[in-house]
């Protein structure tokens, strides 16, 4: 094989890769920083500047959250994480979080001051 063989498969990849990172379908929750003792949660969203909110839905055992964007504009695709800061109605304790869009649990780590 030489090389024009291969690029366009790569290239056509990175492509799928690109817009499956920055959100196309519905936003995913990326990272979460927070302290089991604070209500605030800082929550990175894949949305590429389409102007996110983060919605939580709160049990004993878990917060659920929820992120919404607006449609893509196809402007600006290269800083595909956006930042949501969430309130929540109790401290966080010892609650796991949990992205709805893919009903995994997200990993809090400690908020930097």
């Amino acid at each position: 094989m030489n090389g024009r063989t291969i690029a366009g498969p790569c290239i056509a990849l990175l492509g799928v890769l690109l817009v499956a990172e920055c959100g196309a379908d519905a936003p995913t929750i990326r990272l979460v920083y927070g302290d089991p003792e604070s209500t605030r949660l800082e929550v990175s969203v894949n949305t590429c500047n389409r102007n996110p909110s983060v919605d939580a839905e709160e049990t004993n055992e878990e917060v659920r959250l929820t992120a919404t964007a607006d449609e893509p504009s196809g402007d600006d695709r290269e800083d595909c994480l956006d930042g949501v800061d969430l309130t929540l109605k109790t401290p966080l304790g010892d609650r796991i979080v949990v992205d709805d869009s893919t009903d995994e649990q997200v990993e809090v780590a400690p908020l930097e001051d």
